[in-house]
């Protein structure tokens, strides 16, 4: 219902179109937020159709700070990937996309132009890393996870005592996924000859077999990925602590346990063991 709650929200606030750059990560943030704010007591939901699915009738959080954050967050990353991905690839469809977000961005940063900066900031980091073909795994993760962790620590109603463990937890979620996305795309980049920290770490050679140097890569990739897992647990652990214990704060706190323990632990064993591109990807 917050995956729900954040794509009304986007069409309330900035128009139909940027909906269409909704992710499951805002959805799961909007989520932390409440739980961890505990702004959920007095949450407020509809259930109605919508135009992904006009013939049934969808939970929904409403009326929600956190909800509405998330919804910007979509919004300013949505755009500003795609205007990168025109300028970096000269990619016409991101180019188009980017044009019909362009109105929607500019309430977005309206709102918050300080958040839309930093991501601008932190994403023409990790334009540079690549450019300069960087072989550090850590040093070419370090951007887009230090954005992370921003978001996860700029929502207005979150307490600064609980700074830390949320800036731990979107770093490490940060790092998961950029990592996570460089061994998904290894095959891909190689072909293409995009940049792909994997390549530069381990020294791909030209004639090397693709299958053989991702299968050599992933055994040694494991350790950075399990660590991001284990930080991820610790954080959660420590916010878990704190959170109230209404229905809706529980109902939360598990579906988060499941993909922090289980839906992320067995998307990095798929990917590692060679598992097969597809729904897993979309979770």
């Amino acid at each position: 219902m917050y995956y729900c709650g954040v794509c009304r929200s986007i069409g309330t606030h900035f128009g139909q179109i940027p909906r269409l750059g909704l992710t499951n990560e805002t959805g799961m943030l909007a989520m932390i937020l409440d739980a961890v704010c505990k702004s959920n007591k007095n949450v407020k939901t509809i259930r109605k159709p919508c135009v992904a699915h006009p013939h049934k009738k969808t939970l929904s959080v409403t009326n929600n700070g956190c909800v509405d954050y998330a919804a910007l967050v979509n919004v300013l990353l949505a755009y500003h990937k795609l205007k990168d991905n025109w300028l970096d690839d000269r990619n016409v469809l991101a180019q188009t996309g980017s044009l019909m977000m362009f109105r929607a961005y500019k309430k977005a940063k309206k709102k918050n132009p300080e958040l839309s900066d930093t991501i601008q900031k932190h994403l023409d980091e990790l334009s540079q890393l690549e450019k300069s073909k960087c072989s550090s795994i850590d040093r070419a993760a370090d951007p887009f996870s230090s954005l992370m962790r921003i978001i996860f620590t700029s929502y207005n109603a979150l307490d600064e005592n609980k700074f830390a463990l949320m800036g731990k937890l979107g770093y490490n979620i940060g790092k998961w996924i950029y990592l996570i996305d460089a061994l998904n795309d290894l095959e891909a980049d190689i072909k293409k000859g995009s940049y792909n920290c994997l390549v530069y770490k381990y020294e791909y050679q030209d004639n090397e077999n693709i299958e053989e140097f991702k299968a050599k890569v992933s055994e040694d990739f494991r350790f950075s990925l399990e660590m991001c897992l284990a930080s991820i647990s610790e954080a959660w652990e420590g916010l878990k602590d704190d959170l109230d214990d209404f229905t809706i704060t529980q109902d939360a706190e598990h579906f988060l346990d499941n993909v922090f323990y289980l839906g992320m632990r067995q998307k990095t064993d798929n990917h590692l063991n060679g598992g097969i591109k597809g729904d897993d990807d979309n979770e």
